[in-house]
């Protein structure tokens, strides 16, 4: 027996009605049929895990409307449990084109430390690009990459590859690292709560600006504030990744480890710029409106650095473009020089290219040849779109990217207010220059001027994607080392005779070939007894490693003095490298500097890496894998370059990331070189 309303009892009643209506007459057998109804619509499941570590209590949505929260009308899912998971349904025809955003409330569980994470935050994954059901992990490291891909445009390959990179992982940003054990997954988990806790710290830090207004006159919202960290999070990725390496964290035992992480954040944030003062700035300038441009092209420039004792001694660095410079190619392109002036004493030198006179000449590659940037050089940058992005392309290949410009006019205001107000409490430095003591020592000498009109102070986010080496060319770029001997180390404590603490004099010389330079540094330290001078006291076991290992870079204020050692070690970490007996592996080192010498002292493995050599025109070029993040905070990153029979220190600038910085246009510069005695600034042509 059928159902009641089984398919063939409705067809049947459907016949009888079709033969009433034909027996009505009128017409009714032309009429047209009903239209069929509209297909179901189908729906996929997306799927994952939200994670610090697993967080219990938090809910996903679909950001349909892309406005980066969770909207009533938007698919969402239940409370997590225990394990981070949630699931959602959405329409297949939106399936990966839209982020997952999870909200993370207050008491939400935290599975690594079993507590509640205490302050809410919201974590996205950026869209996958699969149609169909599936899976996504969402953590810290996964919210990095879509705000990659908010702030530059980037693709989503990119902005993995550009986390990835600043955060030292050997896994990618988007790998849910809570189902692994292995090395590489501790690192990523680390780093990804030492995130969260940064951003916490600060966001309490901060909260007392909520309401205030910011220098756009707008009032700071929540919303502010978790971009400015998410922004300050990005650029500050390699100092976090390092932190998370540091023996301190990456050895901490699992019960210990929470308490380590924490110690790490209280570091950063004690050294951040991101405060209470410089938040209405740093908040506001990407709210400024854009500064009118000329209506047809002129002469400018960007006075990014500027230090002032008195009329014989300063220094300054611009960036000039003459009205031809400013005049766009066919290709779009517009045109400007490097300027850096420096007063010594009364002595005036003006070069182009890097932070002294001596380094003007330096060499890079820029993919087809050795070449440098003498003073006039042309470097280029795009027309900026409606957003102030533009490609930009500094002395010739040297460094490429993307550069984001926002402008404050600033026309009629004192020129002394908007140093102290808008500069000063810049966070970061340019040309050597930190911008907390930027322009003269003496404010007073600027007495009451004003800005003439058209006055603008630009502020930039560049986001540096490529760059060629370069190498010192000064005789002290020459890379040196000990001869075998004195490079094995060895205990001088227990053992007399060791090369290394016998008399060194003239064995410290050129190495000859970059196989020669890695035979030669072995990473084997001289160890000496403790040692008393008037700074303090060194460490019991003294080790000394500039026998063994190379300089790779410094990195300021980051090292804690040893308990018991005075001021015998200063602040700095040394960085230093040492090569594997066979083979092209490395092993990177962090190190103490002895305060009265500067020697390497007592250092500790920051990881290991290897090293790849390759021909460039006429050099040949040593790079390395596998360098640590902390490497990135030294400000370059390290090569050697093999040319003309030496070996020399070389450096690349540290690809990808993210700098900061601001300059005043031409009618503001030269206002404030006027108040100051100084030469005005007239960008000249290429060649003069």
């Amino acid at each position: 027996m059928n159902h009641p309303h089984s398919r063939p009892a409705l067809a049947a009643t459907f016949a009888a009605v079709a033969a009433l209506m034909a027996g009505c007459g009128g017409g009714g057998s032309d009429a047209p049929p009903p239209p069929p109804p509209p297909p179901a619509a189908q729906t996929v499941t997306i799927a994952g895990v939200a994670a610090d570590g697993p967080l219990q209590g938090a809910t996903a949505c679909y950001d349909l409307n892309d406005n980066a929260a969770c909207d009533g009308d938007e698919p969402t899912s239940g409370a997590t449990g225990a394990d981070g998971v949630f699931s959602f349904e959405v329409d297949e025809s939106v399936a990966g084109q839209h982020r997952v955003v999870v909200v993370v409330p207050a008491d939400a569980i935290d599975a690594d430390t079993g507590e509640s994470v205490g302050v809410a935050f919201t974590m996205h994954s950026p869209a996958t690009g699969t149609t169909g059901a599936h899976e996504v992990f969402v953590s810290p490291l996964t919210t990095l990459v879509q705000a990659r891909i908010d702030a530059t445009g980037a693709s989503l390959a990119d902005a993995v590859a550009f986390i990835q990179a600043q955060a030292a992982l050997a896994i990618s940003p988007l790998d849910d690292f809570t189902q692994s054990t292995d090395e590489g997954a501790a690192h990523a988990a680390a780093v990804a709560r030492l995130l969260i806790l940064t951003q916490q710290q600060q966001a309490a830090a901060l909260a007392a600006v909520v309401g205030d207004e910011d220098v756009a006159g707008e009032t700071i919202t929540q919303a502010d504030i978790d971009a400015l960290l998410m922004e300050t999070a990005l650029e500050s990725l390699p100092t976090l990744s390092a932190m998370a390496a540091d023996p301190a964290v990456a050895n901490a035992a699992p019960a210990d480890l929470q308490q380590a992480l924490e110690a790490a954040a209280d570091t950063f944030i004690a050294q951040s710029a991101v405060t209470a003062q410089s938040a209405p700035l740093l908040i506001g300038v990407p709210k400024l409106p854009a500064a009118d441009e000329p209506a047809e092209p002129e002469a400018g420039a960007s006075l990014r650095a500027l230090s002032y004792t008195d009329a014989d001694n300063w220094f300054y660095r611009a960036l000039a473009s003459t009205e031809q410079d400013n005049t766009p190619d066919g290709d779009g392109l517009m045109r400007y020089y490097d300027i850096r002036s420096q007063n010594v004493a009364g002595t005036v030198t003006t070069w182009g290219f890097g932070n002294s006179a001596p380094r003007a000449n330096d060499p890079h590659w820029n993919g087809s040849a050795w070449v440098a940037c003498p003073l006039g050089t042309r470097s280029t940058v795009g027309t900026r779109d409606a957003e102030g992005r533009a490609d930009y392309d500094y002395c010739d290949g040297y460094e490429q990217g993307v550069s984001v410009r926002t402008g404050a006019n600033v026309s009629g205001r004192s020129i002394r207010t908007v140093i102290e107000e808008m500069v000063r409490t810049f966070p970061g430095s340019d040309a050597g220059v930190a911008f907390a003591n930027w322009g003269p020592v003496n404010l007073d000498l600027l007495g009451s001027a004003s800005f003439p009109a058209d006055s603008t102070l630009w502020f930039y986010t560049n986001h540096a994607a490529t760059g060629g080496p370069a190498y010192d060319v000064q005789d002290s770029g020459i890379v040196s080392a000990y001869p075998a001997a004195v490079a094995s180390g060895g205990d001088a404590r227990s053992t007399s005779g060791l090369a290394c603490a016998g008399d060194l004099t003239g064995l410290y010389t050129p190495v000859a070939t970059l196989e020669d330079l890695a035979a030669r540094n072995p990473g084997s330290p001289c160890i000496f007894g403790m040692n008393t001078n008037a700074d303090g006291s060194s460490l019991a076991q003294n080790e000394w490693w500039s026998n063994g290992t190379i300089h790779m870079g410094n990195v300021a204020d980051i090292n804690t003095l040893p308990a018991g050692t005075g001021n015998y070690y200063t602040t700095h970490a040394i960085l230093r490298i040492g090569f594997a007996a066979s083979g092209n592996g490395t092993t990177y080192y962090r190190c103490l500097q002895r305060r009265d010498n500067g020697s390497s002292r007592n250092c500790s493995v920051l990881g290991t890496g290897s090293y790849v050599i390759e021909t460039l025109g006429d050099a040949r070029v040593m790079s390395f894998t596998g360098l640590p993040a902390l490497a990135e905070s030294a400000g370059f990153t390290r090569v050697f370059v093999e040319r003309d029979g030496q070996v020399r220190y070389g450096y690349k600038s540290p690809v990808p990331l993210v700098r900061k910085t601001l300059g005043f246009n031409l009618a503001a510069a030269n206002a404030i070189f006027a108040q100051l005695g100084l030469p005005a600034i007239v960008p000249a042509p290429s060649g003069d």
